[in-house]
């Protein structure tokens, strides 16, 4: 694959990935899957998945949890410390100088036009990131996995949507329907 994950390459990873991050979670989600996964293999699919999840289940920013988590599992605390500097700077410089821009043209008929394209663009990337971290490849699997893992999914869009239930606790029926369907072992005498 690429480097090894020293500090130093956690740090220029992360700078990248906080450089090219526009649009949200979303974007810098697919980024950081896209570097860390696919292209450097520093980490597996299923080690992001993990990752990503304990981050939904965090107060606060959930993209710095995630990075926090990936950093500090590369390359400990100087990782995650790494991670999050790189991440973070070219992040914060961008968004002041984009807001103080968007200040100047936010009532341009030309600019509500563009954001009007720029939400539901966020929705499709939203998707597309679901889609990149779908459980795939455990081991072993049982027939009808896939349909209990849309059936959570889709309940947890319908609570979230629909029943405006708090994330905590659709992330938690989540993990407890999880637990009902897959959580029995082979049985021991």
């Amino acid at each position: 694959m690429g480097t090894a994950a020293t500090p130093w390459a956690i740090f220029r990873v992360f700078l990248k990935i906080g450089l090219a991050s526009f649009g949200g979670g979303s974007t810098t989600i697919a980024l950081m899957q896209r570097e860390l996964v696919e292209r450097r293999g520093w980490i597996t699919a299923d080690q992001f998945a993990l990752t990503f999840g304990l981050s939904k289940i965090t107060p606060g920013i959930n993209i710095l949890a995630h990075t926090f988590l990936i950093g500090r599992l590369l390359a400990g605390w100087r990782g995650l410390f790494c991670g999050a500097a790189g991440l973070l700077i070219p992040s914060a410089a961008i968004t002041a100088a984009l807001s103080a821009a968007y200040v100047a043209v936010r009532d341009l008929p030309l600019a509500v036009a563009a954001m009007r394209g720029v939400i539901p663009a966020t929705a499709g990337m939203t998707l597309a990131i679901a889609v990149a971290i779908w459980p795939r490849g455990r081991a072993p699997r049982r027939a009808g996995t896939t349909a209990v893992e849309v059936a959570i999914a889709m309940g947890a869009f319908l609570l979230l949507f629909v029943g405006h239930l708090q994330v905590p606790l659709v992330l938690a029926l989540g993990g407890a329907a999880g637990a009902v369907a897959w959580g029995r072992g082979p049985r021991r005498a």
